[in-house]
């Protein structure tokens, strides 16, 4: 057993050497900014009983809050990836505006007095989803072509832990 654990714990070393700390430092900070992007996400299901409070939303008026930014993600992430494709230069900018989407649809959302403007916010912050997602992925699977597996992974995990962490964090605040 112990030698099973020893040979894994030298694969992981190995990988981070061959990696390198410029490598590493990349994949940290899309990993942090993918930590974000799914905390940001789920950020906008805890606040719909105050949206519905605050606007005196229907119950099917708030499931379309959650079905615009989804859509708006899904309906866009195709053509997205074309773009970062297309663009992969530009990449920095495509996932910095998916931040920058994010803000700007919970900007609207927190000073919207409307449905209309709310549904705008959410469409904003699907737009950040599909921002981010094809062209963090795309930019690691071209920064990392022999470690793919291993930087989506890592990757992956940042989503995770936004997942897990984000909701008990805006919960106690």
């Amino acid at each position: 057993m112990d030698s099973i654990v020893q040979s894994r714990i030298k694969r992981i070393n190995d990988w981070f050497s061959d990696v390198g700390s410029q490598d590493l430092l990349f994949l940290g900070v899309l990993t942090g900014g993918h930590l974000v992007v799914h905390w940001y996400t789920n950020l906008l299901s805890l606040t719909l009983p105050f949206i519905k409070a605050d606007l005196d939303l229907s119950d099917v008026q708030v499931g379309t809050i959650i079905t615009a930014q989804m859509a708006v993600g899904s309906g866009l992430i195709i053509i997205i990836g074309l773009l970062a494709d297309s663009f992969r230069n530009k990449g920095s900018i495509i996932v910095c505006s998916s931040i920058i989407s994010y803000g700007l649809g919970f900007f609207l959302i927190g000073v919207s007095s409307s449905y209309t403007w709310t549904l705008t916010g959410a469409a904003l912050v699907g737009l950040g989803s599909a921002l981010w997602h094809p062209t963090a992925m795309g930019a690691l699977s071209i920064r990392f072509p022999n470690h793919r597996g291993m930087a989506l992974s890592v990757h992956g995990v940042g989503a995770s832990i936004g997942d897990a962490v984000g909701p008990v964090i805006v919960g106690a605040v």
